[in-house]
């Protein structure tokens, strides 16, 4: 993916964020949100949520923890799994 697309963010949401439509189901949900590679861009935001709390907006002012983290040392990383 990394070869075809730039991450722009990555947000990680609070746990079991569909409450009990979800059943029994524990889930964990990430977003993450791409664009084509030619539009160079290495600084990835990243926007954590803990816990169960609701959210009713994605922001950095009500997240947990708001990083930013430079892509193209994931890149490195993902080719050592790969070799």
């Amino acid at each position: 993916m990394l070869s075809n697309s730039n991450i722009n963010s990555i947000v990680r949401l609070p746990n079991e964020s569909f409450g009990g439509s979800a059943g029994e189901v524990k889930v964990d949900t990430i977003i993450f949100t791409i664009t084509n590679a030619t539009l160079l861009q290495t600084t990835v935001e990243v926007i954590i949520y803990k816990g169960f709390n609701r959210i009713d907006e994605i922001t950095e002012f009500n997240c947990d923890e708001h990083i930013f983290l430079d892509q193209s040392v994931w890149g490195k990383m993902i080719m050592l799994f790969l070799e």
